[in-house]
C-alpha cells in the first residue's frame, strides 16, 4: 500500500507532515512560492502553479492508495481526480 503526501511548500504543515511521516507517507512538495498574507488572485496563480506542477507528476500519482493533502489545495486535486488524472 503506498501513501502520498502533498504540499505546496516544505513550510506547510510542518508538524502534521512529520508524523506522517512516521507512518511511512511518502511526500511530494511542489516547491511552489507563497506568502503568508496573499490576495485572491495571489492565491488562484500559486494553485495553478501548484496544479501544472502536480500534473507534471502525474504517473507517480496513479499508483497510490492514499492521498493526504492541505488545505484549500485539496479542491484542486479532487478536480484532478475527477478530470481521471489521479485515481
Amino acid at each position: 500500500m503506498r501513501s502520498v503526501v502533498v504540499h505546496l511548500n516544505a513550510a506547510e504543515y510542518r508538524d502534521f507532515v512529520s508524523f506522517l511521516d512516521d507512518l511511512d507517507f511518502e511526500r511530494i512538495v511542489l516547491n511552489v512560492p507563497g506568502a503568508r498574507f496573499m490576495t485572491k488572485v495571489q492565491l488562484f496563480w500559486q494553485y495553478v502553479r501548484g496544479m501544472l506542477r502536480l500534473v507534471a507528476r502525474w504517473r507517480r500519482l496513479r499508483q497510490i492508495d492514499n492521498l493526504v493533502v492541505f488545505g484549500h489545495f485539496a479542491y484542486v486535486v479532487k478536480l484532478l481526480a475527477r478530470v481521471g488524472l489521479i485515481r
